[in-house]
């Protein structure tokens, strides 16, 4: 029995999407812990700043 060019074509294409699912599943397993993940020298000034205020943000005198 000899298979056809569309029975060939349709095999590979089966195959090819078998072998990009594998790709799907490593994709989603990152590294990364998000989408912002690498500015961790930024993070880590941002938390460890003692006064993040404006000197403005303790005026609790209001104009009369």
């Amino acid at each position: 029995m000899r298979s056809s060019p569309k029975s060939k074509r349709v095999v590979l294409l089966c195959l090819l999407a078998a072998a990009l699912s594998g790709c799907a599943d490593y994709l989603n397993r990152r590294d990364t812990v998000s989408a912002r993940a690498g500015d961790a020298v930024d993070a880590n000034l941002a938390i460890q700043t003692i006064n993040p205020q404006p000197p403005a943000a303790f005026n609790n005198r209001t104009s009369n």
